[in-house]
């Protein structure tokens, strides 16, 4: 057993109530299936410090999407893959023609990330729907579980890949985007056995979709530290990206005097401490980050002459990033008037905050209540496909615990409890939501 593991919380009278809804229901969720599938994915990508690295349209993402699509097989599902590459497992329902409800996540990763950010999403929906598929219950709507492709940053700048085609929100141009090597998004597309010339078909139209429900662990340390097992999602955070250029001079290190330097990195290094003050300015829920840098000419004996920043901000209050953004440039001006250089700040990317729907979060609320699960009410911190999806149907989003809120590193952590908790949850929700009126 993981030294990290914990036996699921249930409220005073939970465990009996949860026993009589399984026996009831015949809803069994095979936890150690779902850990053993985890474990044997992570194995693809692995690194020597027992991470991931499975980055979006690599080969490795692929070969991760060909395991799944073998145990969506297993569980009972029909799948199929769209010009995006993106997996998708149907099992479908009484009525073809009503709207369908989908669920589902992703599998790539960060560089050196964790075994269970985007995985247990996809994982746990296949085995809801192997659960269901064994107790024979039907459904009336169609349920999808999908397996986006590229959610994570990729070198093309486009993450949310798969769900941003689903949903009809590529930005303009996407496909003609270049990585560093100079291969352009369409061809990578391609060679993955994509069909970027009918990306537009991957769109599902909004009034075929009556729901997305999204689980993931928290990546955050509230409910591990409040040991409360589901944390239901209010809000999205809205993330907004800069990019910062300094541009100063490029010196001899040794022959030009402290006084006469015009030193790039130096301005950046005050540039990033302003951003840090500014964002702690505004309280609980701001945060800012500079997680990317790129500096020339690189050399020990240069001054750097260019520094080229990469700046997250999210928030949960859209208003605000006007604030942040307006001080943050004043800080560039009084840094670049103060050392004699050029700073400019250029927004890359803007998406606002997102309310999920409070009906959504009522029902899941209502499953906890009867499965007899203690949960919390919470806004998620981190970016998720649930952001896309939320654009064109009713979305929520399910989390588990992360142990000491450690993500996208190798300490990455859920019990296997916790596992079992959200994927029950996870279960009963898509059930209702496939048999609700209307």
């Amino acid at each position: 057993m993981n030294p990290c593991a914990r036996s699921v919380r249930f409220t005073r009278g939970g465990l009996r109530t949860y026993l009589r809804f399984q026996e009831k229901m015949g809803l069994l969720i095979d936890a150690k299936l779902v850990s053993k599938r985890i474990e044997r994915l992570s194995r693809i990508g692995r690194t020597p410090e027992g991470g991931v690295t499975r980055p979006g349209f690599s080969p490795k993402e692929e070969q991760a999407k060909a395991l799944v699509r073998r145990w969506m097989a297993e569980a009972g599902l029909e799948t199929r893959v769209d010009a995006a590459l993106n997996l998708i497992g149907t099992r479908l329902g009484r009525d073809k023609k009503a709207p369908v409800i989908m669920t589902g996540s992703h599998l790539d990763s960060v560089p050196n990330g964790g075994k269970f950010d985007g995985v247990l999403g996809v994982l746990g929906a296949i085995e809801a729907m192997r659960s269901v598929n064994a107790a024979k219950i039907e459904t009336q709507r169609t349920i999808e579980v999908i397996v986006f492709t590229a959610e994570e940053p990729n070198p093309f700048g486009v993450s949310t890949f798969g769900s941003r085609a689903l949903s009809g929100s590529l930005p303009q141009g996407a496909l003609e985007r270049a990585d560093p090597r100079g291969r352009t998004l369409d061809e990578i597309l391609s060679r993955r056995g994509g069909k970027p010339e009918d990306i537009a078909s991957a769109r599902t139209d909004s009034s075929g979709v009556a729901a997305f429900v999204e689980l993931h662990i928290e990546q955050g340390p509230v409910l591990d530290s409040r040991k409360i097992p589901i944390g239901i999602v209010s809000h999205l955070c809205g993330i907004n990206r800069l990019h910062i250029d300094v541009r100063g001079r490029a010196d001899h290190a040794g022959t030009t005097s402290m006084d006469l330097r015009r030193d790039a990195l130096v301005a950046a290094s005050e540039v990033i401490l302003a951003i840090e003050g500014i964002c702690r300015s505004k309280g609980e829920g701001v945060v800012g980050t500079v997680g990317k840098m790129n500096l020339t000419p690189n050399q020990v004996n240069v001054v750097p002459g260019h520094i080229a920043l990469e700046v997250d901000l999210r928030a949960l209050d859209h208003e605000i990033f006007d604030k942040i953004k307006r001080e943050i440039l004043e800080a560039c001006k009084a840094t670049a008037q103060r050392r004699g250089l050029e700073i400019s700040l250029t927004q890359t990317s803007a998406e606002p905050p997102i309310e999920l729907p409070e009906s959504l979060s009522h029902m899941i609320a209502k499953v906890c209540e009867t499965l007899g699960v203690s949960y919390l009410m919470m806004p998620s911190g981190a970016g998720h496909d649930a952001n896309r999806m939320a654009k064109i149907t009713r979305t929520a989003v399910i989390f588990v615990s992360s142990h000491q809120g450690l993500s996208h590193c190798p300490q990455e952590w859920t019990d296997e409890r916790d596992i079992e908790t959200g994927v029950r949850v996870l279960c009963e929700t898509l059930v209702r939501l496939a048999n609700e009126d209307g």
